[in-house]
C-alpha cells in the first residue's frame, strides 16, 4: 500500500463474498462448505495474474489485491471471475451445488484511502453496497459512492 500510494501506482482492492454461504454449509454440511472454499481460492489462483494477492479474509470472504491496476481493470478480471465460478460445478460426494459471488472493489487513488486502513474500508463499502442486490460487482468511486455496478447472472 505504502510503495503504491508514495510512487503514484495504481493498486485495487476486491472484496468477494461467496453468496448465501450458511445455507450451503446449513444445506450440505461445513465439509461441503470448506470444499467450495478451497475450490474457490484454486479457481482464483487460475484466473487471476500470478502478481494478483489472493487472502481468505474470514468466513466466507477473500480479499484479492491487484497490483498495477485501477479499479476498472480489477472489475474486469472479478466479472472473468464470476463467470468462471458460474460455469463451475462444485460437486463434493455426493453433493453438488453451483455458487456465484458479491464484489466489491476499490483503488489506492480512491481520496478517501489515506491509509491501508481507510483502503479496506471502501472495498468493504464497496462490499456491502453490492450485497444489497447480491451476485454483482460495486466499484467505489472517487467521491466516496459506489459508481459503477455490473450484474452477473
Amino acid at each position: 500500500f505504502e510503495r503504491a500510494r508514495r510512487y503514484n501506482y495504481p493498486l485495487s482492492c476486491a472484496m468477494i463474498d461467496v453468496d448465501y454461504f450458511k445455507s450451503i454449509n446449513d444445506t450440505y454440511g461445513h465439509p461441503f462448505g470448506d470444499y467450495v472454499l478451497k475450490e474457490l481460492a484454486l479457481i482464483m489462483q487460475r484466473h487471476f495474474r500470478t502478481t494478483d494477492l489472493i487472502f481468505r479474509y474470514g468466513g466466507d470472504e477473500f480479499v484479492a489485491l491487484f497490483p498495477g491496476t485501477d479499479p476498472a481493470g480489477a472489475h474486469l478480471a472479478c466479472e472473468y471471475l464470476q463467470e468462471k465460478v458460474a460455469q463451475y460445478d462444485f460437486s463434493y460426494q455426493s453433493a453438488s451445488h453451483k455458487v456465484s459471488l458479491t464484489i466489491g472493489i476499490s483503488g489506492i487513488l480512491d481520496k478517501e484511502a489515506h491509509n491501508y486502513r481507510d483502503f479496506i474500508k471502501t472495498t468493504d463499502s464497496a462490499l456491502y453496497k453490492a450485497k444489497q442486490k447480491r451476485g454483482c460487482i460495486v466499484v467505489w468511486g472517487q467521491e466516496g459512492e459506489a459508481v459503477a455496478v455490473g450484474t452477473k447472472q
